[in-house]
């Protein structure tokens, strides 16, 4: 079992074992910040939250697109959708 560990106090460290992880300032980040704090959210929330200003089914598409790029930085499965509306970041 892979080990991911977050410090956002101070500089922001992530590292996924003995690897650090590297996350580009964004829409990614912030998504894995609020996630990371909250460990479980509905989509309906993070579009809310990420694009307050965008038509639901575009806010959708893009949180759709930034969890796809986001499971992209991690070698482990970082969070799971037991259904569609949920997002949890797995233990």
């Amino acid at each position: 079992m892979i080990t991911i560990k977050c410090n956002l106090f101070g500089s922001v460290k992530i590292t996924e074992g003995d690897t650090q992880v590297f996350i580009p300032t964004g829409k990614v980040s912030e998504l894995y910040y609020y996630l990371a704090v909250k460990k479980i959210a509905r989509r309906e929330e993070l579009v809310g939250l990420l694009w307050p200003d965008t038509q639901e089914e575009n806010g959708k598409n893009s949180l759709r697109n930034t969890l796809h790029k986001l499971k992209k930085y991690f070698q482990a499965d970082l969070f799971s959708t037991p259904n569609k509306s949920l997002i949890i970041l797995n233990e």
